[in-house]
């Protein structure tokens, strides 16, 4: 393993997820407000198995068909303003990606432009543009979506545990008892995912630096009748990621 696949250690992983988060402070109120949506929604779907248990209690307990019409209509109101609150947090967030991603890329562009020519003749062309366009773009979700996606689930972990100890504690007793696993299988083939995505993001940028390179000097490529040579090498490259 080289140093590249190395695992963060957990400052190292805390201080890039600040200065990923950093991008995002131009933005932080609508960053906020979708974050805010996110914890809304995740609360208004944690009181869905609630508003079932008491449709079903109208219907099999009470055989009430006023209650039941009237659950009914709140249950679908209630989807109904998951859905919305859902939309404007996706929203939002996905807005704040977006501009992020924009910033970024126009920041490492600028970047490059002030590097020498030392850099460059050490440097192959396609990976860096590889680099300004999937690089970049693959930090869209660590600025912005993994930090809803984590909040919801933290929402979703705590509520569920609450709503799960007051229907039956003694079957959440049971259901505890596959946490501990699963939580270390999980950081177990994290790292592992890490790991190939960095892999991939490496293929990834060895097959754009190909095409780019053979594209960009077609000519001398078709002078010398190369072109059954570029598109195996691409090949290979396509095969290899």
């Amino acid at each position: 393993m080289n140093k590249q696949d190395t695992p963060l250690s957990p400052s190292e992983l805390w201080q890039t997820w600040k200065r990923i988060l950093g991008l995002s402070r131009p933005y932080l109120v609508r960053l906020i407000a979708g974050l805010v949506l996110t914890a809304l929604a995740t609360g208004v779907w944690l009181s869905i198995p609630l508003g079932i248990r008491s449709l079903l209690d109208s219907v099999f307990e009470k055989a009430d068909r006023g209650l039941l019409n009237l659950m009914a209509l709140g249950m679908l109101g209630l989807f109904i303003f998951q859905s919305l609150v859902s939309f404007g947090s996706h929203f939002w967030i996905d807005w704040t990606g977006s501009r992020v991603v924009t910033d970024l890329r126009q920041q490492v562009y600028a970047h490059l432009h002030r590097l020498g020519l030392r850099f460059y003749a050490d440097h192959r062309l396609g990976e860096l543009t590889s680099r300004l366009g999937n690089d970049v773009g693959a930090i869209r979700s660590a600025a912005t979506t993994d930090l809803g996606q984590l909040l919801m689930q933290s929402f979703s972990l705590i509520g569920s545990v609450a709503l799960m100890a007051a229907l039956n504690w003694r079957l959440s007793l049971v259901v505890f008892g596959l946490v501990p696993p699963v939580a270390i299988g999980t950081r177990y083939f994290g790292q592992k995912i890490r790991e190939v995505s960095r892999r991939v993001q490496d293929r990834l940028a060895d097959t754009t630096s190909v095409a780019e390179e053979a594209l960009s000097a077609i000519r001398v490529v078709k002078a010398f009748t190369r072109e059954p040579y570029e598109v195996q090498r691409y090949h290979d490259e396509a095969e290899a990621l």
